[in-house]
């Protein structure tokens, strides 16, 4: 919660060097190439471009990071009956909580909006800026301007090929409970959470990683809910905003 709740910049090397060992723990190559971008929409736009380069693809991603399913181990180690008792409880005291908190009340109306035409007008609107952020990171790589043109609106991505510490905050917390309620270790899992608590959203491929900052301003009311109305409740140092009321999205200003 402390993670997903904080505005302060991320300590880039840091990041970087857990997002390295969740790769190394993997089996995976470092990788080569690491873009920072500002927001989500940032992040959404580099990867897009970046994965247009074949070299770049990671087929399954996050499964690549984690390797073998966790949730495996759990039911080899204690059974299915009491691997189910053990979840339920876990979900009741965690998942719960971190998914409204985290994922119901903030994720899901920013990739709402992500996924919005009016969201996407905001995105064309701020293309410029993301495109030169991204060029002044690429430069000596296979990646040319004509890749700009190439692409119409910023790509969406597909479920789990991005990593977001609120979308998967719930899942990652009670599965490495659970991990460790059964006596057992992973690796990778552990790797990918330390690098999630790093970062805001991220990209893993195979020769390239996208990352992505924090914030800088979330505007809530005491239940939680996205919400300011004098201005955005959601802004990133790019421009990208996110306007809401007591968690009804309003359209971009």
């Amino acid at each position: 919660m402390s993670a997903g709740l904080s505005t302060r910049r991320c300590d880039k090397p840091r990041a970087e060097a857990s997002v390295r060992t969740a790769y190394r723990t993997a089996g995976l190559d470092e990788p080569q190439l690491i873009v920072w971008m500002d927001s989500p929409l940032g992040g959404m736009f580099a990867a897009g471009i970046i994965k247009s380069a074949a070299t770049f693809q990671l087929d399954g991603p996050v499964w690549s990071l984690l390797g073998r399913q966790p949730w495996d181990q759990v039911v080899d180690e204690l059974g299915s009956e009491l691997a189910q008792q053990l979840w339920g409880q876990l979900t009741a005291q965690l998942g719960d909580q971190l998914g409204t908190q985290l994922k119901d009340q903030l994720s899901d109306p920013l990739e709402h909006q992500l996924n919005d035409p009016l969201g996407r007008q905001l995105a064309l609107n701020l293309r410029d800026g993301l495109w030169s952020q991204l060029k002044d990171q690429v430069d000596g790589h296979k990646l040319n301007d004509q890749l700009m043109y190439q692409l119409q609106d910023p790509p969406a991505d597909t479920l789990w090929e991005e990593i977001s510490l609120w979308r998967d905050c719930a899942w990652l917390a009670s599965m490495a409970c659970a991990l460790r309620l059964a006596g057992l270790e992973n690796s990778p899992l552990d790797a990918v959470c330390m690098a999630s608590r790093e970062v805001d959203w991220w990209w893993p491929m195979s020769e390239a990683v996208v990352l992505t900052d924090r914030p800088t301003v979330i505007s809530r009311d005491p239940q939680g809910h996205l919400h300011n109305d004098k201005g955005p409740a959601l802004v990133y140092a790019d421009g990208y905003t996110v306007h809401a009321r007591h968690g009804t999205l309003l359209p971009p200003a």
